[in-house]
């Protein structure tokens, strides 16, 4: 149990990968397939049926079907037996999860007066990263912003290729500004500002949008004249603009214990009980010390238990193959990483886990972040249009298994990255700090510089010995011309991001193929109340579901149209589970 103490505690968890190797940190999804029942797997049994006809002749067919075999971890493990649970306490609510979702639900839950515990199976909050997005929130209007709902409804529905459940996405959006507004409201009063930014960075040196059009930004410059609009939604919370939500997270679990609520870390729900298919009235939980512990329900349960990334077993058989065989960066990391507890417990008693393949964000940026300068594969050839952004080109890195890429530019970098603007992890101004790094890079070997195309060549090969030389110097030539020309006539970028590689000193930077994803985006069926659904559409009384665990919200990719998405989902929909849980009719248990 976490006792309530005045001082806020500015816990944070800010990873950072080296920006000279692909980091490529969550993917998207292509197709979609019914589960689980209609999927091959590479788990299977064969029945043979042998059917006699009787004719002028018997005829013998023999009929072989392939009947797929669900995961084992599909199947409910045996009750936890009475005479183990040592301890039933009875609340109003039950939120199982302290991340993002679980603790804006606490909080806006035990706002209503109602009575609600908490508990986490970590010793403490989880939190990484720290970008939240949100339309039309108080400092967009300060700042004479506005953004469309509908528009961003629409670009998000076409990413997803309309698999995204259009009822969940227009309730994050017509929501997310409210509740953003709650977030800042409950962090000034505790002394922590709230940043309008654009994420180029994850320190305090990141992109401030203190005006509009921002005062740092290039004459001109037009967030929607890029190839791929990002909207100028991102909010970080903190002394600085650093991304840091661990001191949101902090804010939020000081206003819990200040409402009342009773939060238990070290404490892990293992089952939810369900009796006669009825409502959901508790949640079996475990203690460090091994004791069972029920928590019972008087209005509801809330599942914020994360996605399934650290379950192996699920992230095998619900990723698509491209990624599950990546490992999880806050594994690589030593983060808590969340193995479905959530995910398993609600369909062990008929929730629903939406279609596979599911959707897991992965980024990649190169050693000069997003810029898309000339790119060429181990061989030396180009291989695709190089205007992609961190998401965009994570996949098909990753799925061409070309073996690590290379990136080409010279000493007008500057003057090339600072037209292109600020955007998701892009360098983009030869500032003191930027300019500072980029000597480093060349000190310890991350980018290599030569005087002329030869040399460069010469090093490049001792770090891939695959590099043809000849070929590598074509395909140089051969962009420098397309460059003069002004049109890529090879694969299509626009021309104004044509930046040749002809005034030395020459650089380049190797990016090896390693991966890893962030977290896994699939979660289960629910209605627009954020109720999961059984197999017949029919809600499961007494649960909801916030976060990652709720289902549908994207469908081939995580996507970059407004940076830190996922964690405004988390808290959006926290909030609104924890007030429509709140206002359940109270059942006597």
């Amino acid at each position: 149990m976490v006792k309530n103490d005045s001082k806020v505690s500015r816990r944070s968890v800010v990873a950072s990968i080296s920006s000279g190797v692909i980091g490529l940190i969550i993917g998207g999804i292509l197709g979609s397939q019914a589960f689980p029942r209609e999927i091959k797997t590479t788990e299977t049994k064969t029945e043979t049926t042998t059917i006699v006809k009787s004719t002028t002749l018997t005829q013998v067919s023999t009929v072989t079907t392939t009947v797929p075999v669900e995961p084992t971890f599909l199947t409910p493990p045996p009750p936890i037996p009475e005479e183990q649970i040592t301890q039933t306490l009875e609340y109003d609510l039950v939120i199982v999860g302290a991340g993002t979702s679980g603790l804006a639900a606490a909080v806006a839950a035990a706002e209503e007066g109602v009575s609600v515990v908490l508990i986490e199976r970590e010793a403490t909050f989880s939190a990484r990263g720290g970008d939240n997005t949100a339309l039309n929130s108080k400092i967009h209007k300060r700042l004479g912003i506005y953004i469309d709902p509908e528009e961003v409804i629409k670009k998000l529905m076409e990413i997803s290729g309309y698999r995204a459940d259009e009822r969940i996405i227009r309730l994050w959006a017509y929501n997310s500004g409210k509740v953003m507004d709650w977030l800042i409201d409950m962090c000034e009063k505790e002394g922590v500002k709230a940043w309008l930014i654009i994420p180029d960075r994850t320190d305090k040196y990141t992109f401030v949008i203190d005006k509009w059009p921002p005062s740092q930004a290039p004459p001109g410059w037009d967030y929607r004249k890029q190839t791929y609009i990002e909207y100028p939604t991102c909010h970080r919370f903190g002394d600085t603009p650093t991304a840091n939500q661990g001191l949101l997270l902090s804010i939020l679990e000081k206003r819990a214990l200040s409402l009342g609520v009773d939060i238990r870390y070290e404490t892990k729900a293992v089952r939810l009980e369900r009796p006669d298919n009825g409502r959901v009235k508790a949640v079996i939980a475990q203690t460090k010390d091994g004791k069972y512990v029920r928590f019972k329900a008087r209005r509801s349960i809330i599942l914020s238990t994360g996605d399934y990334g650290g379950n192996r077993a699920m992230v095998e058989y619900f990723l698509p193959e491209e990624f599950a065989k990546l490992p999880d960066l806050r594994n690589i990391f030593g983060m808590p990483t969340p193995t479905g507890d959530g995910h398993l417990m609600a369909y062990w008693i008929g929730a629903q886990i939406e279609p596979r393949p599911h959707c897991a964000m992965v980024h990649a940026w190169h050693g000069m972040g997003t810029a898309p300068f000339l790119m060429i594969n181990k061989y030396g050839k180009r291989f695709a249009n190089e205007d992609l952004i961190s998401n965009v080109l994570a996949f098909p890195i990753q799925c061409m298994r070309i073996g690590g890429i290379w990136v080409l530019f010279d000493s007008n970098w500057p003057k090339y990255t600072y037209n292109l603007g600020p955007g998701f992890f892009r360098i983009w101004k030869a500032d003191e700090v930027t300019l500072k790094e980029f000597q480093q890079k060349i000190e310890n070997g991350q980018i290599i510089e030569a005087n002329t195309i030869e040399e460069l060549a010469e090093k490049m090969k001792k770090v891939t010995p695959e590099l043809d030389i000849e070929v590598f110097k074509k395909t140089v030539e051969r962009y420098n011309e397309l460059c003069k020309k002004g049109v890529d006539e090879d694969f299509g970028k626009r021309s104004d991001y044509l930046f040749p590689v002809d005034t030395k000193p020459f650089y380049a930077n190797w990016n090896p193929p390693q991966a890893a994803f962030l977290v896994t985006m699939g979660g289960l069926i629910v209605n627009e109340n954020l109720q999961p659904v059984d197999k017949d559409g029919k809600i499961i009384p007494g649960l909801y579901v916030t976060g990652n665990l709720v289902g549908r919200r994207f469908g081939l990719d995580y996507p970059l149209v407004c940076p830190g998405l996922s964690h405004s989902m988390a808290w959006t929909t926290g909030y609104i589970a924890g007030k429509n849980a709140a206002k359940e009719k109270l059942v006597v248990t």
